[in-house]
């Protein structure tokens, strides 16, 4: 392809961009990269066009947080998706430990706790306040003892 076709090709294909779920933010950047740099001088999208392109390729939750970036320029918005993919990674592992750690914490319940006593927790925590404030008063009453 050569001439202006070549150009057309590499434009179009540039505005057509769209991040692919089976690949990372970082790959998806270095195609996107290429093909903006493919275009001539003359053709080549402006910065803001280049930040409108990148930000539309991706799924609607992910341009919304980039879109609260306010990034400065083309780089910092790819900065900042890098981190919000970090971010969302971090979070889908938090979630699933949380997940995990309610699915635990049900048994617990309804095994009712490790002594098997059905007690909720709330009752052993009164029981425990009770202990305390026994223990405190008969401390008091061995000190007025002596």
């Amino acid at each position: 392809m050569g001439g202006e076709e070549g150009h057309l090709y590499y434009l179009t294909e540039f505005g057509a961009l769209r991040k692919k779920n089976s690949k990372s933010v970082l790959e998806f950047t270095q195609r996107f990269n290429k093909l903006y740099n493919k275009n001539l001088v003359e053709v080549k999208p402006s910065q803001p066009a280049a930040k409108v392109t990148f930000v539309g390729a991706f799924d609607l939750d992910f341009t919304l947080l980039l879109r609260e970036r306010r990034s400065i320029d083309l780089m910092k918005m790819q900065d900042d998706a890098l981190e919000i993919e970090s971010n969302m990674m971090a979070s889908g592992k938090l979630k699933a430990k949380i997940e995990t750690g309610n699915k635990e914490n049900r048994k617990f319940k309804e095994q009712g706790g490790s002594s098997g006593s059905g007690k909720s927790s709330e009752d052993e925590i009164d029981k425990m306040a009770r202990v305390i404030r026994e223990l405190s008063n008969k401390i008091s009453k061995m000190e007025l003892d002596k």
